[in-house]
């Protein structure tokens, strides 16, 4: 027909089927870059290998898009070749989204090691040679020599010169002399040592053996004494309490001897003692002034026949415990400033002959346990207190006597009396 185009001829078979290849590859990409930008990124892999990862979310399903239509021509048959089969596509385009496999965290990159630089070694100075001295000699040390064992006898010795040496006695040659019977005041030894010593002054005359000095402490070693008589001397100080130590003695005179002070209770210790004499005796300078109370210990002294302690100046009560003392004959306490009751346990003295209270400050009653043997005692000294029986002039108490005690008064009667 006229005014009408024939219409294009058709492309040629080879340049459609490479038209169809490169759509398909752009689809395909299109596809690809669509999954990839839609799947989340995977989280890093979890330290601790106990805990379970997160499940990752699923990717939102996309679309698939369409296939762009191709617009083809009528193709005639006349005069066209047969057109080749397409070769088909086949595994090009994924029939959806291919989930993003897990991205597995790379290992850490591990920190290079630095080399520590080794310490260059110090050569050890080469040590110089020591020539060989010779060790010396130990200077041997020699063996000190036991001193000798002393007999008692020569114990008492070395005693006997340190008392000697503290009275103011010159020995001069007798110190040498094997033999101590010709020393002062040695009344009696033996191979136990020396038993007596007598340093006291018989003459009774005013004079003195030992003037001004004390009693040696050292008297208190001589163990085996049975005698101590410093009786009669113008002694000074106290009554040492070593003397306690004495205790196989017998007499201690220590009468007459311008002591003071207290006397020491350790002179309790002295069982085996019979006599005790610390009296005042004539007075004079001579006279002890003793003071203080009588010590309790006292009652301990079971053996004791004569205690004197006439003329100090002794406070406080008469002690009980001197009840204990039952084999005491003569009690003197007189001239003191004793004061209290007489104790009931004196009524335990049942041997005694002689008691002598007069001259204290001494009150109350006479207990009713001497009732027993007060009658029949040889000498009764009471006056000079402050008794109860006794007026106030201090009158003799002959009547008191002979209604209470039958006194016969036939002996020393007016030792009641003023």
């Amino acid at each position: 027909m006229p005014g009408i185009l024939p219409p294009p001829p058709p492309p040629p078979p080879r340049l459609l089927a490479r038209n169809c290849v490169f759509v398909s590859l752009i689809l395909t990409l299109a596809l690809l870059l669509a999954c990839s930008s839609a799947a989340p990124v995977a989280d890093p892999e979890p330290e601790p290998a106990a805990r379970e990862a997160p499940a990752a979310p699923s990717a939102d399903p996309q679309p698939e898009p369409a296939a762009p239509e191709v617009l083809t021509a009528p193709v005639t048959t006349e005069n066209t070749p047969a057109m080749p089969a397409a070769t088909p596509v086949t595994d090009q385009v994924a029939a959806g989204p291919t989930a993003t496999p897990e991205t597995v965290a790379p290992a850490p990159t591990p920190s290079p090691v630095v080399a520590v630089p080794t310490a260059t070694p110090i050569p050890a100075p080469a040590a110089t040679p020591v020539p060989d001295t010779p060790a010396p000699t130990a200077t041997p040390v020699p063996t000190p020599t036991p001193a000798p064992t002393l007999t008692p006898l020569e114990r008492d010795r070395e005693t006997l010169i340190a008392i000697y040496d503290a009275l103011g006695y010159s020995l001069g040659h007798r110190v040498s002399d094997d033999s101590i019977q010709f020393w002062p005041g040695v009344a009696g030894y033996g191979d136990a040592g020396v038993t007596e010593l007598d340093l006291s002054n018989p003459a009774d005359d005013g004079s003195s053996v030992i003037t001004g000095m004390g009693i040696p402490v050292e008297l208190g070693n001589l163990t085996n004494l049975t005698v101590l008589n410093l009786g009669g001397n113008r002694l000074s100080g106290e009554i040492p309490a070593e003397l306690g130590n004495l205790s196989n003695l017998t007499v201690l005179n220590l009468g007459r001897s311008r002591l003071s002070g207290e006397i020491p209770a350790e002179l309790g210790n002295l069982s085996n003692l019979t006599t005790l004499n610390l009296s005042r005796s004539r007075g004079g300078e001579s006279a002890n002034r003793l003071s203080g109370e009588i010590p309790a210990e006292w009652g301990n002294l079971s053996n004791l026949t004569t205690l004197n302690l006439e003329g100090n100046q002794l406070s406080g009560e008469i002690p009980a415990e001197l009840g204990n003392l039952t084999n005491l004959t003569v009690l003197n306490l007189s001239e003191n400033q004793l004061s209290g009751e007489i104790p009931a346990e004196l009524g335990n003295l049942t041997n005694l002959t002689e008691l002598h209270l007069g001259w204290n400050q001494l009150s109350g009653e006479i207990p009713v346990e001497l009732d027993n043997w007060l009658k029949s005692i040889e000498v009764v000294l009471l006056r000079g207190n402050q008794f109860n029986f006794v007026d106030q002039d201090n009158k003799c108490v002959k009547r008191y006597m002979e209604e209470r005690f039958d006194y016969p008064g036939y002996f020393g009667f007016a030792q009641w009396c003023e």
